[in-house]
């Protein structure tokens, strides 16, 4: 196939780029700064969905066997903690019982 040397495939082919993009301008190239960055389209979080969230989690730790009144004392990393090996609840809430 024969290229001729008007054609971008061919400047392309021969090592010369700077024909490549001479009828596009660089806004349509490159995408605004919402789309590149989602960081600012990215909705906040809320007191109320985290007050869920961790209200949400200590009811599974009660549901696993453990105490409320020893629930309501935790902090939310200790029960963030406690919920990610909940097998291990399981087994503290048994030695608890039979200590």
């Amino acid at each position: 196939m024969a290229y001729s040397v008007n054609s971008p495939l061919a400047n392309r082919r021969s090592g010369n780029f700077l024909d490549l993009n001479q009828d596009t301008e660089p806004a349509t190239i490159m995408g605004t700064s919402a789309e590149r960055n989602k960081n600012l389209t990215r909705p906040k979080k809320s007191n109320g969905d985290r007050a869920r969230r961790q209200r949400d989690q200590k009811k599974r730790l009660v549901a696993l066997g453990m105490d409320e009144a020893v629930v309501a004392k935790l902090n939310s990393r200790e029960v963030l903690d406690k919920l990610k090996r909940p097998a291990l609840v399981v087994k503290e809430v048994e030695a608890n019982k039979e200590a």
